[in-house]
């Protein structure tokens, strides 16, 4: 794999993990705002009767309770997509799927999705997968793309069900690989799905795509004036 090629399939990667980071930035925030509210309720409830504020308190201790869950579930996925990453930029992952932009499944893809039956699988569950999607009707090629990738990888149960994605996770252990390597091939059926029935070019991608106007910048002869 070329340095080019890496750093396009580093910043595909990226864009995702960016988003889990932010998810996490958030919460932490929201950590933080409980945080104060718990010191404010003890600033103003010194020497008051306790049954007075038990309310606030089990609904603040409710709060933690969530956004630990939250932290933990965001921590796995954020492991799960590096794992992923980092296979990409070392070629593995079955060689499933093309790493160069704009990406695709590979033959051995193809066989893949054909041997389990995965296209079957997502026109059984097509409505429900675009209403996960929601609305992408402003949003570029790219974007799409991304956007579908990060449901794979951290809602794969939302978009197909609990039962194949089990499945396609037990596989994924069988064979010693990661299961954002299945959720990358599933992502790529998917998109292909969508970007036929919305008349959209998958080459377009690249357009939108932050390594490619990287790429086209530096390759702007530099004038002086």
């Amino acid at each position: 794999m070329t340095t080019l090629e890496i750093i396009v399939t580093i910043l595909t990667g990226t864009g995702i993990v960016f988003g889990a980071l932010w998810f996490i930035i958030s919460k932490s925030v929201k950590f933080g705002e409980v945080r104060a509210r718990i010191n404010t309720i003890e600033d103003k409830t010194k020497g008051m009767d306790c049954r007075l504020h038990e309310k606030s308190i089990s609904k603040i201790e409710n709060d933690l309770g969530r956004l630990s869950e939250n932290l933990i579930s965001v921590k796995t996925d954020v492991v799960e997509i590096r794992t992923s990453v980092r296979a990409m930029t070392k070629g593995d992952g079955l060689d499933m799927f093309k790493s160069k932009s704009p990406l695709n499944l590979t033959q051995t893809g193809i066989d893949f999705i054909k041997k389990y039956h995965i296209e079957t699988l997502i026109n059984d569950n097509w409505e429900g997968i675009l209403e996960q999607l929601g609305d992408l009707s402003t949003t570029n090629p790219y974007d799409i793309q991304m956007n579908i990738f990060g449901k794979c990888f951290s809602d794969m149960d939302k978009l197909i069900g609990a039962e194949p994605t089990d499945f396609l996770k037990r596989y994924a252990y069988s064979i010693g690989d990661s299961f954002s390597t299945i959720g990358m091939v599933i992502g790529l059926v998917i998109r292909n799905k969508y970007f036929e029935e919305k008349n959209i070019n998958v080459d377009e991608v690249d357009i939108h795509d932050p390594s490619k106007i990287l790429e086209r910048h530096t390759e702007q002869p530099v004038t002086t004036s």
